[in-house]
């Protein structure tokens, strides 16, 4: 079986926030493992990066517009749900 790995909103906010440490340099390597994310996750990141980060919002344009260029982006449904339930169970990942 074959199992797509979608981005956690921690990694993208890793990934662009202005700090320059190794969570940065790893989430940008995870980055180019993956190609799906979720629309709750680039939701969660640009709020992050809005209100804790103090990016302005055409900065953070250019960021959703890369997210939208780069990845498929999932909505999340019920079957998501049941599959998160069985991947946090099989590598003992927290909800």
């Amino acid at each position: 079986m074959s199992e797509k790995i979608t981005l956690d909103s921690n990694i993208l906010i890793y990934a662009f926030a202005r700090s320059d440490d190794f969570r940065k340099t790893i989430a940008k390597d995870i980055i180019t493992k993956c190609n799906i994310i979720s629309l709750q996750a680039i939701n969660e990141t640009s709020y992050i990066l809005l209100k804790k980060f103090h990016f302005q919002n055409e900065q953070l344009l250019h960021i959703v517009q890369f997210l939208k260029e780069q990845f498929i982006i999932s909505s999340l449904t019920t079957n998501t749900l049941d599959q998160t339930i069985v991947l946090c169970k099989k590598y003992n990942f927290s909800f």
